[in-house]
């Protein structure tokens, strides 16, 4: 009898532990946004802005269009986030700026999606602040972009992270 109580205490014992162990440390992971527009760009990196910390969010890119460029931290103050940004469309910057602009406390990922600058740009098409982080994973691409400071990407004090076919390419610092 004792050892079957021993054993039903381990059993629960694991499984306890397991359930501790598979659980992400972000908490809630907020529902995939499609993205086809400018607007709704706009609109989803406003929700980001305002939506806190210690999230989860996915932007999907449907399509090709053209965004309005940043000099300031894209997702203002909320630390704690991760920003997926994957799908097989491009999003184009045709005014000064960047794209993106990554913060402290701030992970975007780009998944098989293209950022394209444009020439005579006065900014890369993503800046990287300190504390921030991309990375780049399947065929996510940052191209078409010239300007004095970086060409496609500055990491000033953050991470970047590329994986097998991501690339930075057809970039031009003048």
């Amino acid at each position: 009898m004792r050892v079957y109580i021993f054993l039903i205490a381990v059993v629960f014992l694991i499984a306890g532990c397991n359930d501790n162990v598979t659980k992400d440390s972000k908490e809630p992971v907020v529902p995939g946004i499609t993205i086809k527009n400018s607007s709704e760009w706009e609109t989803a990196v406003n929700e980001i802005k305002n939506g806190g910390g210690d999230e989860i969010y996915t932007l999907n890119i449907s399509g090709s269009f053209t965004a309005p460029s940043t000099k300031e931290n894209m997702f203002g103050t909320a630390t704690n986030i991760t920003v997926n940004i994957q799908g097989s469309g491009t999003v184009s910057s045709t005014v000064n700026g960047s794209l993106l602009c990554i913060g402290e406390g701030q992970t975007v990922i780009l998944k098989n999606v293209v950022l394209h600058g444009h020439s005579g740009n006065d900014s890369p098409v993503v800046e990287i602040l300190s504390g921030g982080l991309l990375q780049m994973e399947g065929n996510a691409r940052v191209t078409g972009n010239t300007n004095s400071d970086a060409g496609g990407i500055h990491v000033n004090g953050g991470m970047l992270i590329m994986q097998e076919n991501a690339s930075v390419s057809g970039n031009t610092k003048n």
